[in-house]
Protein backbone atom coordinates (compact mmCIF):
# COMPACT_ATOMS: atom_id res chain seq x y z
CA UNK A 1 0.00 0.00 0.00
CA UNK A 2 2.78 2.35 0.94
CA UNK A 3 4.61 1.57 -2.32
CA UNK A 4 1.46 2.42 -4.31
CA UNK A 5 1.14 5.78 -2.50
CA UNK A 6 4.78 6.59 -3.25
CA UNK A 7 4.32 5.71 -6.95
CA UNK A 8 1.18 7.82 -7.09
CA UNK A 9 2.95 10.73 -5.41
CA UNK A 10 5.93 10.35 -7.79
CA UNK A 11 3.59 10.37 -10.82
CA UNK A 12 1.80 13.49 -9.54
CA UNK A 13 5.13 15.29 -9.02
CA UNK A 14 6.37 14.21 -12.45
CA UNK A 15 3.18 15.46 -14.12
CA UNK A 16 3.39 18.75 -12.22
CA UNK A 17 7.03 19.22 -13.28
CA UNK A 18 6.08 18.47 -16.88
CA UNK A 19 3.30 21.07 -16.77
CA UNK A 20 5.68 23.65 -15.28
CA UNK A 21 8.28 22.89 -17.98
CA UNK A 22 5.75 23.24 -20.81
CA UNK A 23 4.37 26.46 -19.32
CA UNK A 24 7.91 27.82 -19.01
CA UNK A 25 8.64 26.96 -22.64
CA UNK A 26 5.48 28.69 -23.79
CA UNK A 27 6.35 31.77 -21.73
CA UNK A 28 9.85 31.87 -23.25
CA UNK A 29 8.40 31.66 -26.78
CA UNK A 30 5.95 34.47 -26.03
CA UNK A 31 8.75 36.60 -24.57
CA UNK A 32 10.95 35.93 -27.61
CA UNK A 33 8.09 36.89 -29.96
CA UNK A 34 7.36 40.08 -27.98
CA UNK A 35 11.03 41.10 -28.10
CA UNK A 36 11.16 40.41 -31.85
CA UNK A 37 8.05 42.52 -32.44
CA UNK A 38 9.49 45.40 -30.37
CA UNK A 39 12.72 45.31 -32.37
CA UNK A 40 10.84 45.20 -35.67
CA UNK A 41 8.71 48.15 -34.52
CA UNK A 42 11.87 50.15 -33.67
CA UNK A 43 13.30 49.46 -37.12
CA UNK A 44 9.99 50.39 -38.79
CA UNK A 45 9.86 53.68 -36.85
CA UNK A 46 13.37 54.55 -38.01
CA UNK A 47 12.55 53.49 -41.58
CA UNK A 48 9.51 55.80 -41.58
CA UNK A 49 11.83 58.70 -40.79
CA UNK A 50 14.35 57.76 -43.50
CA UNK A 51 12.41 56.16 -46.37
CA UNK A 52 9.97 58.30 -48.35
CA UNK A 53 6.43 56.91 -48.40
CA UNK A 54 7.15 53.69 -46.48
CA UNK A 55 3.92 51.96 -45.59
CA UNK A 56 1.76 54.09 -47.89
CA UNK A 57 0.67 53.68 -51.48
CA UNK A 58 3.24 55.86 -53.22
CA UNK A 59 2.17 55.20 -56.78
CA UNK A 60 5.84 55.25 -57.77
CA UNK A 61 6.35 52.83 -60.64
CA UNK A 62 9.51 50.82 -60.95
CA UNK A 63 11.48 52.48 -63.72
CA UNK A 64 14.01 50.93 -66.06
CA UNK A 65 16.40 48.35 -64.72
CA UNK A 66 16.39 49.76 -61.17
CA UNK A 67 14.36 46.83 -59.89
CA UNK A 68 16.68 44.20 -61.38
CA UNK A 69 19.90 45.41 -59.76
CA UNK A 70 21.01 44.50 -56.23
CA UNK A 71 18.96 46.41 -53.70
CA UNK A 72 20.53 49.38 -51.89
CA UNK A 73 20.85 49.06 -48.12
CA UNK A 74 20.75 51.18 -45.01
CA UNK A 75 21.84 50.16 -41.54
CA UNK A 76 19.25 50.57 -38.79
CA UNK A 77 19.67 49.26 -35.26
CA UNK A 78 22.79 47.37 -36.40
CA UNK A 79 20.96 45.54 -39.21
CA UNK A 80 21.37 46.07 -42.98
CA UNK A 81 17.87 46.76 -44.34
CA UNK A 82 16.84 46.63 -48.03
CA UNK A 83 13.14 47.41 -47.70
CA UNK A 84 9.76 46.88 -46.13
CA UNK A 85 7.28 44.05 -46.76
CA UNK A 86 3.51 44.33 -46.30
CA UNK A 87 0.75 41.73 -46.60
CA UNK A 88 -2.26 43.71 -45.33
CA UNK A 89 -4.74 40.82 -45.44
CA UNK A 90 -2.54 38.90 -43.00
CA UNK A 91 -1.42 41.82 -40.86
CA UNK A 92 2.22 41.29 -41.89
CA UNK A 93 4.47 44.35 -41.86
CA UNK A 94 8.18 43.73 -41.60
CA UNK A 95 11.50 45.28 -42.44
CA UNK A 96 13.49 43.11 -44.86
CA UNK A 97 17.16 42.56 -44.05
CA UNK A 98 19.90 42.27 -46.66
CA UNK A 99 20.31 38.65 -45.67
CA UNK A 100 20.42 36.44 -42.66
CA UNK A 101 17.67 35.68 -40.22
CA UNK A 102 16.82 38.27 -37.59
CA UNK A 103 14.03 37.68 -35.08
CA UNK A 104 10.92 39.60 -36.10
CA UNK A 105 12.34 40.62 -39.47
CA UNK A 106 12.04 39.15 -42.94
CA UNK A 107 15.21 38.55 -44.99
CA UNK A 108 16.12 38.84 -48.65
CA UNK A 109 16.98 35.38 -49.92
CA UNK A 110 17.73 36.29 -53.53
CA UNK A 111 16.89 38.38 -56.54
CA UNK A 112 15.43 41.86 -56.83
CA UNK A 113 11.88 43.21 -57.26
CA UNK A 114 11.88 43.07 -61.08
CA UNK A 115 14.21 40.11 -61.55
CA UNK A 116 13.42 36.46 -61.50
CA UNK A 117 13.78 34.61 -58.24
CA UNK A 118 12.91 37.50 -55.91
CA UNK A 119 12.64 35.62 -52.63
CA UNK A 120 11.95 36.80 -49.09
CA UNK A 121 12.14 34.46 -46.11
CA UNK A 122 11.00 34.74 -42.53
CA UNK A 123 10.34 32.65 -39.48
CA UNK A 124 7.02 30.90 -39.14
CA UNK A 125 7.31 31.55 -35.40
CA UNK A 126 7.17 35.34 -35.72
CA UNK A 127 7.12 37.45 -38.90
CA UNK A 128 5.52 34.78 -41.15
CA UNK A 129 3.38 33.02 -38.52
CA UNK A 130 0.21 33.87 -40.49
CA UNK A 131 1.65 33.25 -43.98
CA UNK A 132 -0.15 29.91 -44.41
CA UNK A 133 -3.46 31.84 -44.33
CA UNK A 134 -2.60 33.67 -47.59
CA UNK A 135 -5.27 33.41 -50.26
CA UNK A 136 -5.10 33.96 -54.01
CA UNK A 137 -5.76 37.63 -54.69
CA UNK A 138 -4.22 38.93 -51.45
CA UNK A 139 -2.00 41.95 -52.13
CA UNK A 140 1.67 42.04 -51.21
CA UNK A 141 3.89 45.15 -51.35
CA UNK A 142 7.63 45.55 -51.12
CA UNK A 143 9.03 49.07 -50.76
CA UNK A 144 12.78 49.50 -51.21
CA UNK A 145 14.77 52.01 -49.16
CA UNK A 146 14.49 54.60 -51.95
CA UNK A 147 10.71 54.55 -51.50
CA UNK A 148 9.97 52.64 -54.72
CA UNK A 149 6.98 50.37 -54.15
CA UNK A 150 6.48 47.08 -55.98
CA UNK A 151 3.07 45.42 -55.72
CA UNK A 152 2.23 41.77 -56.14
CA UNK A 153 -0.76 39.48 -55.83
CA UNK A 154 -0.76 36.06 -54.19
CA UNK A 155 -1.40 33.32 -56.76
CA UNK A 156 -0.58 30.09 -54.98
CA UNK A 157 0.95 28.35 -52.00
CA UNK A 158 2.84 25.08 -51.96
CA UNK A 159 5.55 23.01 -50.26
CA UNK A 160 8.95 22.57 -51.90
CA UNK A 161 11.63 19.97 -51.51
CA UNK A 162 13.78 21.26 -54.35
CA UNK A 163 13.78 24.93 -55.25
CA UNK A 164 11.46 25.79 -58.14
CA UNK A 165 10.09 29.30 -58.65
CA UNK A 166 7.07 27.91 -60.55
CA UNK A 167 6.72 31.05 -62.70
CA UNK A 168 6.24 33.39 -59.74
CA UNK A 169 7.73 36.87 -59.54
CA UNK A 170 7.99 36.89 -55.73
CA UNK A 171 8.24 34.00 -53.31
CA UNK A 172 7.60 34.42 -49.59
CA UNK A 173 8.66 31.36 -47.64
CA UNK A 174 9.72 29.73 -44.42
CA UNK A 175 11.48 26.46 -43.72
CA UNK A 176 9.33 23.54 -42.57
CA UNK A 177 12.19 21.04 -42.34
CA UNK A 178 15.86 20.63 -43.24
CA UNK A 179 15.03 20.20 -46.94
CA UNK A 180 11.50 21.61 -47.29
CA UNK A 181 9.85 25.04 -47.40
CA UNK A 182 6.32 26.41 -47.29
CA UNK A 183 6.03 28.93 -50.13
CA UNK A 184 3.53 31.60 -51.15
CA UNK A 185 3.93 32.53 -54.81
CA UNK A 186 3.04 35.99 -56.10
CA UNK A 187 2.73 37.71 -59.48
CA UNK A 188 3.85 41.30 -60.00
CA UNK A 189 1.06 43.76 -60.76
CA UNK A 190 1.68 46.18 -63.60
Amino acid sequence: MRETNQKSRFIKIAVLLLIVAVAGGVCLQLLHRAQAVKRADRVIEQMQEIVPGIGTETGIPAAGDAGTEPLPQITIDGVDIVGYLEVPALGITAPVTAGGAEAGLAALDGGAPLSEQFRITGSRRDVFRRLAAANPGDKVAFTDINGVRYTYEVTTQFHLQEWDDADNDLLLFYRTGPHTCFVVGCKRLQ
